[in-house]
């Protein structure tokens, strides 16, 4: 019956992909409200078989959290939000080409469309047997090189460098950001490992201190504004809870991601220092976070329609940030700079920002690779995902991998999709390092 309800379902995305591929190509070359409507109801349609085909199954996963975050960053402003009062509104006021506001539509559309597809066609291996014995994660280890991290980051002024970028504007970069990037991928291993100890034991008695020590972090990066890491640390957490032990309603998704977004919003407002107008507020401004990088795919359609892709250059920098300081060297040898090779300072660039225009998933691909690269790596995401989610409980490192994911769920779909390859190579190393059976 799963296998029937598979092939139908995927047989339905891909009649509603070729249509938006098809679509494309006689897409107007201007905003064209009818236009974005058809986008957004293919799209709408899409996630809706998407969630009926996952029926029974945990909700509250990366793959569901990363595609209603997609749907609100291409959707919302475009759909419900577009006039020419609001025209510049998300891009602080600086001028771009509307006119490609239908065809960037149309593309995010293909890529979304594409992750289901990829994701749906893995299901059949949901039920993957394991006949390993699993073993236990000794923490010790971990717990003192997190609680090292910390004072660390601490006594470096990492802490201290969020309060100087929102309250002051500094945005120069620190020695602290090397340790950062240690701090987003132990500390989830670390709750991680608690969750996957309890799985492998159910008489396994939680370890408190990995845990206090996490909420103690997450809090102080609250305290200082940093919304992203806080969630980077502990949404891994909350995804693994439901896809571990209790699967989680559609309901509770929704009270989790409405809650969560009024909660991120009155952060920043409370990061920026400004009162909160009632009088003057419009429900749109709640989803600011995802409205200001979807300006980019608008800008990514231009770009590439004028000058074409810029065959991987502008995703060279998640590659390099691997391996410190090897920005700065290749960026020397080959006479280029950070804007050729960042789409979200190419984006930052080209309007003409000084605040950072930041970028999307979307964008980056199709700046990078054009339609295919959309495509192929959408529908890549797709199928690793779901791949890593079938083995959840059953092997240690497809569940690593898939938190790791889980982590950036929110925060991709307004990132390069590059932007997870250093999570996993710390997690990685790290797990080599610091994270020992129990014999």
């Amino acid at each position: 019956m799963l296998k029937i309800r598979t092939n139908n379902t995927i047989s339905i995305l891909c009649i509603l992909w070729t249509f938006l591929v098809c679509y494309l190509w006689i897409v107007p070359k201007e905003y064209n409200d009818f236009s974005v409507i058809v986008c957004f109801c293919v799209t709408v349609v899409a996630f809706s078989l998407y969630l009926y085909q996952n029926k029974g199954r945990n909700y509250l996963s990366f793959e569901v959290l990363f595609l209603v975050s997609q749907v609100i960053l291409f959707y919302v402003f475009p759909v419900f939000v577009y006039n020419p009062d609001t025209v510049f509104l998300f891009s602080f006021g600086l001028l771009y080409d509307d006119n490609y506001i239908s065809k960037g539509v149309c593309i995010a559309s293909i890529g979304l469309v594409s992750f289901m597809i990829g994701n749906i066609l893995s299901l059949s291996d949901d039920h993957t047997s394991n006949h390993k014995i699993l073993k236990k994660r000794n923490n010790l280890l971990l717990s003192c090189f997190c609680t090292l991290l910390y004072i660390a980051y601490y006594l470096i002024g990492g802490f201290q460098h969020f309060i100087d970028v929102y309250k002051n504007g500094i945005r120069e970069s620190t020695s602290s950001s090397y340790v950062l990037v240690l701090i987003q991928s132990a500390f989830p291993l670390l709750l991680l490992n608690e969750l996957w100890n309890k799985k492998v034991d159910s008489t396994y008695k939680l370890s408190y201190y990995p845990i206090l020590l996490s909420l103690i972090i997450a809090f102080h990066f609250l305290m200082v504004g940093s919304r992203t890491n806080a969630l980077l640390i502990f949404l891994p957490a909350i995804i693994m809870v439901g896809e571990l032990f209790k699967k989680q309603s559609l309901k509770m998704l929704l009270i989790f991601f409405s809650s969560g977004v009024f909660f991120m919003w009155v952060l920043q407002y409370f990061r920026s220092g400004v009162d909160i107008n009632t009088e003057s507020f419009e429900y749109y401004m709640l989803f600011s976070d995802f409205l200001i990088p979807n300006t980019n795919t608008y800008m990514a359609a231009e770009v590439v329609d004028k000058d074409g892709c810029s065959f991987g250059l502008t995703v060279l920098s998640q590659f390099l940030s691997i391996i410190p300081f090897a920005q700065s060297i290749v960026y020397s040898l080959l006479g280029i700079s950070i804007e050729d090779a960042s789409s979200s300072h190419f984006f930052t660039k080209y309007i003409g920002s000084t605040a950072g225009m930041g970028t999307n998933t979307i964008a980056d691909l199709y700046l990078a690779f054009g339609l295919c690269g959309v495509v192929f790596f959408m529908f890549l995401l797709g199928k690793i995902s779901n791949k890593w989610r079938a083995r959840i409980g059953i092997d240690y490192n497809s569940t690593l991998m898939y938190s790791a994911l889980a982590g950036l769920a929110i925060y991709l779909a307004r990132a390069s999709i590059f932007y997870s390859l250093r999570f996993f190579f710390f997690l990685i190393v790290l797990r080599i390092l610091f994270v020992k059976r129990y014999d």
